[in-house]
């Protein structure tokens, strides 16, 4: 990546609301493209609600870790069951072994950061940001676009 660039995170969140009372059994999977100029914010009912990170799989799976930061908090060898730490280490992650999914439930404010996974020894270009608000009876997801900007060899254009 070019140091002039602005940096790109792609933010994949999935959300199942499926216990909440009175709420019908549906999935919203949304995918951001985030940048210095994007802003966005995520709320959903955090007690009965989960992550899904699912990370782009181009080959067979031999090994996944998933970090926050620059902590394990799961990882699968090749050996029978994944293995979990840190705020999975509760039954509150699943790891698919075969997709690389993983389903994060329970979510809590100290969830909120970015993860990130490493396959088969390769780190992914992909980041996952999660982002996690405070407890609200509907749910609501707003993406506000202030304004677009690249930047090539101190060219400046706006979009």
């Amino acid at each position: 990546m070019v140091p002039h660039q602005l940096l790109l995170w792609r933010c994949l969140i999935c959300v199942s609301l499926c216990r909440a009372p009175g709420v019908p059994r549906w999935l919203v999977c949304v995918s951001v493209a985030l940048t210095a100029n994007v802003m966005s914010m995520l709320y959903f009912l955090r007690d009965v609600c989960q992550a899904e990170l699912k990370p782009e799989v181009t080959e067979t799976i031999r090994s996944i870790t998933w970090k926050k930061q620059k902590d394990k908090i799961a990882e699968w060898d090749g050996s029978d069951k994944p293995e979990y730490y840190g705020r999975c280490s509760k039954d509150q992650c699943d790891l698919s072994p075969t997709t690389g999914v993983l389903v994060m439930k329970g979510l809590k404010r100290e969830d909120e950061w970015t993860y990130s996974a490493e396959i088969n020894g390769k780190t992914s270009q992909e980041e996952f940001l999660v982002l996690v608000e405070k407890r609200l009876q509907y749910f609501t997801f707003n993406v506000m676009v202030i304004a677009g900007v690249e930047t090539y060899l101190g060219t400046r254009s706006e979009t």
